[in-house]
């Protein structure tokens, strides 16, 4: 943003709910002159103050606002600043980790061709990753890792991940899932034998949602994290979470903010509407206070004017004032 003038640049960060003293802070100016930048756009009605700001006093978009975005637009839509932040999120996500875990009641009469095997704290892993058939949707790799103890041992199913393109979508993988899972377990058991309990939940599955790299990063240094969503960067940047509402909520975000933005410019256009009425209303009313003061004052004068007039008609010569007549 460092081509934009410093007067639009206030601007930007004003209507975004930032107060003077930390635009000052954001654009490393004197406050003295923020606060002269920030009178001068008031006088020219592109920014205004929200009532009842004190302290910090607040400002958001003026009737002249639209001067200030038409010289923004010089300079391109998508002009990045300091402290300011966009999630650009994506309608796409990538839903993986998905893994559930099944006790083994009895071991297999048949050993499986197990491809990796190792050992470690006493404990037996054997695993191996195999492609089951199922419409398209599932003919993808699965990973199975049998964990044997002293005491007990488990199978542990990893179903391959899903790129899902709409929230509908979503949530029929999500359904889908737990079936899935028990379709690969029962698998297990017819080709080797093997006796499974009762499906469980291995790990939390997580949701990613593609973002641009510049605001992953953004938001990595700016330390942004919930506990339910983070951002994640080690391949391609993401929002991750593990929560599937906050999943769709995100995935919902560039229609909620489209919806929001038209809603935003459809009131702001009323506001300002109602605005320029009001104005117009309490000139006129002005206007016609103006006109009853100068029509009652025409009266006035008119009331003496005529009083004057009685009083000279009415008038009767004293005997003082008669003079004789020759």
């Amino acid at each position: 943003m460092s081509e934009l003038p410093l007067r639009l640049k206030i601007y930007r960060l004003l209507v975004e709910g930032y107060a003077k003293e930390r635009i000052a802070q954001i654009l490393k100016k004197s406050k003295s002159l923020i606060h002269y930048h920030v009178k001068k756009l008031e006088e020219e009605g592109i920014v205004k103050r929200v009532p009842g700001s004190k302290s910090p006093i607040l400002y958001t978009r003026g009737i002249n606002y639209l001067k200030a975005e038409q010289q923004l637009k010089k300079y391109g839509e998508n002009t990045d600043h300091q402290g300011w932040l966009v999630v650009q999120a994506s309608p796409q996500v990538r839903y993986h980790r998905i893994g559930y875990r099944f006790k083994v009641q009895s071991p297999p009469s048949r050993t499986p061709p197990w491809q990796k095997q190792w050992q470690a704290s006493g404990v037996q892993y054997s695993e191996m990753v195999i492609t089951l058939e199922n419409g398209g949707k599932w003919d993808k790799n699965i990973r199975i890792r049998e964990i044997k103890g002293k005491n007990s041992s488990s199978i542990v199913i990893w179903l391959p991940e899903y790129v899902c393109n709409s929230k509908e979508e979503l949530e029929q993988a999500v359904k889908l899932k737990e079936s899935q899972a028990i379709k690969v377990a029962n698998w297990l058991q017819k080709h080797f034998g093997y006796r499974l309990g009762i499906i469980e939940e291995y790990q939390e599955p997580h949701f990613a949602i593609p973002i641009p790299k510049h605001v992953a990063e953004a938001a990595v240094k700016a330390g942004i994290r919930t506990e339910k969503v983070w951002i994640d960067i080690s391949k391609e940047p993401e929002i991750e979470t593990d929560d599937e509402e906050m999943a769709i909520t995100l995935m919902s975000l560039p229609e909620i903010t489209a919806n929001l933005a038209k809603k935003a410019d459809s009131q702001e256009k009323r506001m300002l509407m109602l605005e320029t009425a009001l104005k117009n209303i309490v000139e006129f009313a002005i206007h016609q206070t103006k006109i009853i003061d100068a029509l009652q004052q025409m009266l006035a004068n008119a009331k003496v004017s005529v009083g004057s007039a009685d009083e000279l008609l009415n008038h009767k010569p004293k005997p003082d004032d008669r003079r004789d007549v020759v």
